[in-house]
């Protein structure tokens, strides 16, 4: 099928162009040819787009620290500290890896009567940043172990009551969807002891291949090269692995597959997680008006669908590195 709008893209790549503009054409040309059932014209736009705008990522370090906090974070560690932090219940956290289905989730709590939604905040990191958590992870503990308990209950209320602000008023569950605080639960679960963890897990080439194909940011580099995005993801399921183990708050796994194919039935579970009473209007947040700030704000603006299941069939040849460096994590 013929595309002006392809062809003009495509007309304008083969011009001297700054890395922005040809990781933006790429990735539009990309969806087109997509769209259209061009699959392999449609991945080598998705490679070249980042190829453009690479970004360096070294997955060494990273395995380092995600080392360094699950030998520090044991079921021993946080029960030395059960006393410490907000006694708030309000906070949930919507955690995964990007394109995961972090949005959809947050939309279905947010449009409970009793809920709302706050976005993807940046709070904790700057908490975390100011206390080393990814820097060191000894000198972090040292950092929190200095803090007295009134203190770190202070430095949580502090968060709460951002969460009230945005929240606007009397919510009793306000979440914050930050995918990448997973990397943050050990500190989540200090300062927010009576906090909930809403883990979304999506198929894995699905979601390592959705991230392939939208520009994320800088900070994640990793998703840039299929191999390095492939054992990223490993290190992530490794982590998520370790806090499901030793976490001592309330915590929830929920499959994205799952939730598209039996949404009420899912969606009723998150909600008694929450322990609030069920409300029919969390299965109607696609008739929402309200902003959302991401790559997934088309979907929420339609019904629960199921098209984004096995799409990485499309692309089986291409994702092979990728495939390879997740190994037994591939499904």
């Amino acid at each position: 099928m013929s595309s002006p709008l392809l062809a003009e893209i495509e007309g304008r790549l083969k011009g001297a162009l700054p890395r922005r503009a040809l990781n933006a054409l790429h990735n539009g040309a990309g969806k087109i040819r997509e769209q259209n059932g061009d699959y392999s014209g449609a991945f080598a736009h998705f490679e070249e787009a980042n190829a453009a705008d690479a970004a360096r990522f070294d997955i060494a370090r990273y395995r380092t620290w995600v080392d360094a906090l699950m030998g520090a974070f044991s079921p021993e560690f946080f029960a030395r500290r059960r006393v410490i932090g907000s006694n708030s219940d309000i906070p949930v956290f919507v955690v995964g890896m990007p394109r995961s289905g972090t949005t959809l989730a947050e939309q279905i709590i947010a449009h409970h009567r009793e809920a709302a939604g706050a976005g993807e905040l940046d709070r904790i990191w700057k908490i975390g940043r100011a206390m080393r958590y990814h820097d060191d992870v000894g000198k972090f503990i040292a950092a929190i172990d200095a803090k007295s308990p009134v203190e770190l209950a202070a430095l949580g209320d502090k968060y709460v009551n951002l969460l009230k602000f945005i929240g606007g008023g009397q919510a009793r569950r306000i979440v914050d969807k930050l995918p990448h605080n997973f990397e943050m639960l050990g500190l989540i679960a200090l300062l927010f002891p009576y906090a909930r963890i809403v883990h979304m897990r999506r198929n894995a080439i699905d979601t390592c291949l959705s991230c392939f194909q939208n520009r994320l940011n800088e900070m994640h580099g990793y998703s840039r090269n299929l191999e390095t995005l492939g054992l990223y993801y490993r290190e992530y399921s490794r982590l998520m692995d370790h806090w499901r183990r030793v976490l001592p708050i309330k915590f929830i796994d929920v499959d994205y597959e799952a939730l598209t194919a039996d949404s009420e039935t899912e969606a009723r579970r998150l909600v008694a997680f929450l322990d609030l009473a069920w409300d029919p209007a969390c299965l109607s947040f696609h008739e929402s008006t309200s902003a959302v700030r991401t790559f997934s704000r088309n979907q929420i603006r339609n019904p629960i669908y199921q098209s984004s299941v096995g799409r990485w069939k499309r692309y089986e040849k291409q994702l092979q590195p990728l495939i390879r460096a997740l190994g037994d994590l591939e499904k």
